[in-house]
């Protein structure tokens, strides 16, 4: 995007918005340079693409007996509002006793074709990685069952014996793939909760029974896992002082200086941006982490990186629509947008001996392959043994996976009194959606970089660190 001052109201769809020239301070238009045009096309390009995703329609085709229902269901409708008028149809009710059903087979052939549209409905409902959990949950459970000779489905409080012997079989016999050797049999008593969730949502949505109501027993025999589990961790939430300890301990490794700083920067996304591990870098199941392509930047009168916005094809909860974000640039030592760009300048470097990774290449890489999320975590965890804030006693009181980071930055938005709404909306949290607007006030972001500014600079001072 070509240079333009802090003050254009820009926000997460409009910066996608090429303009043909800048305006300098005399009124005149001016001709943007040949880097700032470049910018410029690759706005356009994103929006392009991002309109063109948003068109894209991922509904399955149904059965021409629907079209032919559709038809006739306008007809049909469009000849009772011309005998009946407006507001009549409720005071007038005999009326519909004089429409001619479908002949029964047409009838079957379309309600077949509508329910499958509400399997594909009911599948979109929820995340691809919820629907794999909940499927594995269900098929245990009804394999469980049907060996047992015993009814899956629940209807009466009578019935509640085959979920708490398929409980009583998950916390203290069964043992899974990762199970290890020595390890007691049984699953955690987190595992058998969320096991116990999939089967109340399949009684929920297939019965119309609510299982926690006829049985309260599920609920005691899953706390008394809990309690024999013996001590349970806490899941670790990352502060800035112990980001700083990261950053400062990786710039201090001579050895495999990139990969260090693919970790370091790959951290920041998932601390300040608070990016799921998956949309940072490539796990076992999903290939969909962000894109050098798809990271835009907004420039100053000066040149600097005042904007940063970036566009994810494929978020936990938005898999069939982009997901565009921004961020505002500050004026402090290691501010997100500033380390980022350089990371940008790096890929170009890169892509220039490299030009056919262009379209596929991650922002975050080494060498032009993602980082995986199992070599994240292990770098992670090994770097959080080694820095003062926490160390190799304390650490092993924590559970330090790679959504810590997600966690800590969660924690640490809305503890600098950015607002429920500017978290909710930087990260991609779909509960209580209408409480966000999609597009965030630039007010609202301008007043969250200066707290992150002000925030960063604590940190720093606190840690006894000189600036970069």
């Amino acid at each position: 995007m070509g240079a333009r001052s802090g003050r254009s109201p820009v926000g997460p769809v409009a910066a996608l918005r090429p303009q043909p020239t800048h305006v300098a301070p005399t009124g005149h238009p001016v001709e943007l340079s040949s880097a700032a045009r470049a910018a410029l096309q690759g706005s356009a390009r994103l929006r392009a693409e991002y309109e063109q995703l948003s068109r894209d329609n991922p509904r399955p085709p149904l059965s021409s007996e629907v079209g032919d229902f559709t038809a006739r269901f306008a007809s049909t409708l469009k000849t009772a509002i011309r005998s009946l008028g407006v507001g009549k149809a409720i005071s007038d009710g005999p009326w519909i006793n004089q429409v001619s059903p479908l002949p029964p087979t047409a009838a079957l052939a379309t309600v077949r074709a509508l329910t499958r549209g509400v399997g594909f409905l009911h599948s979109v409902s929820r995340a691809r990685g919820t629907n794999r959990e909940r499927d594995r949950h269900i098929r245990d459970w009804l394999l469980f069952c049907r060996l047992l000779r015993l009814s899956p489905y629940i209807t009466t409080a009578q019935d509640t014996t085959s979920i708490h012997a398929y409980i009583a079989w998950k916390a203290l016999a069964y043992r899974g793939k990762k199970h290890k050797s020595g390890q007691p049999p049984g699953l955690s008593y987190q595992s058998v909760a969320n096991e116990l969730a999939s089967i109340r949502t399949f009684h929920a949505e297939a019965l119309g029974v609510r299982l926690h109501e006829i049985d309260p027993l599920a609920k005691q025999l899953v706390k008394g896992l809990r309690r024999i589990s013996g001590s349970v961790q806490s899941p670790l939430r990352i502060t800035q002082r112990m980001m700083l300890e990261l950053e400062l301990l990786d710039e201090q490794t001579a050895i495999k200086g990139k990969l260090c700083w693919a970790h370091a920067c790959a951290r920041r996304w998932c601390f300040d941006a608070m990016l799921r591990i998956s949309e940072i870098a490539a796990t076992p199941t999903t290939q969909h982490f962000l894109l050098h392509k798809d990271v835009l930047f907004e420039f100053d009168d000066s040149g600097r990186p005042s904007r940063m916005t970036w566009m994810l094809r494929s978020a936990k909860n938005s898999q069939f629509t982009m997901v565009v974000r921004d961020m505002l640039a500050t004026p402090t030592p290691r501010d997100l947008v500033a380390m980022m760009h350089k990371v940008w300048r790096d890929n170009e470097v890169f892509l220039a001996d490299h030009p056919s990774q262009r379209r596929t290449l991650a922002f975050i890489h080494v060498g032009g392959n993602p980082l995986s999320k199992s070599q994240v975590a292990a770098h992670l965890r090994r770097r959080l043994e080694q820095i003062p804030a926490m160390g190799a006693a304390r650490i092993r009181l924590f559970k330090t996976g790679t959504h810590c980071m997600r966690r800590g930055g969660a924690r640490m938005w809305l503890n600098l009194g950015t607002g429920e709404a500017y978290l909710r909306w930087l990260g991609g949290w779909r509960s209580l959606a209408w409480l966000v607007y999609p597009e965030v006030a630039d007010g609202l972001k301008q007043h969250a970089a200066a707290r992150r500014a002000a925030h960063m600079q604590q940190a720093i001072i606190a840690l006894g660190t000189s600036p970069r």
